[in-house]
């Protein structure tokens, strides 16, 4: 049985629950995402340690998911590594089990990245408590490999402040 947050907070928005969302040790047990051919340039840079996003060759803006083409303007693209930092857009704790692999509670989280912040990118939130997630709050990518599929989380960025 899987306990719930004692109250939600609306101002700022957030879930009194001091649970630890480590990262997971291993992704193998996972549902595996669909891998397109547009798409393969990102997974295999997740492979190799690194976030690649498509690069319009004319607008030079970003496009997330990838599709071969410019989500802006509609011309061609070129995958081009990013540092990923990025800022919560928006988040949920599960309680419920959804699916193998993913040992509740998690947190689902939308996330803008700096390098566009037009984009959003699905992904969990890890390497913090649930009562430490907040929207608008600086996070860092963290690659996670499992044999060949490797997965894009995300973990609040350390400040100097940190104690």
């Amino acid at each position: 049985m899987t306990s719930t947050p004692r109250a939600v907070r609306h101002d700022p928005y957030g879930f009194d629950d001091d649970t630890w969302l480590g990262l997971p040790s291993q992704i193998a047990d996972r549902a595996r995402p669909a891998r397109p051919v547009g798409s393969a340039g990102f997974w295999a840079g997740l492979l190799s340690g690194q976030i690649l996003f498509d690069r319009c060759v004319e607008c030079r803006r970003y496009t997330h998911y990838p599709v071969g083409r410019c989500q802006w303007c509609g011309n061609g693209v070129q995958p081009e590594e990013v540092d990923g930092h990025a800022t919560v857009n928006t988040f949920a704790p599960c309680y419920l089990d959804f699916a193998p692999g993913m040992p509740v509670p998690y947190c689902v989280a939308i996330v803008n990245p700096a390098c566009e912040p037009h984009i959003q990118l699905m992904t969990n939130i890890v390497n913090c408590r649930i009562s430490d997630i907040r929207i608008g709050m600086p996070v860092t990518p963290v690659i996670v490999r499992d044999g060949d599929v490797a997965l894009l989380f995300y973990q609040p960025t350390e400040t100097e402040d940190a104690t």
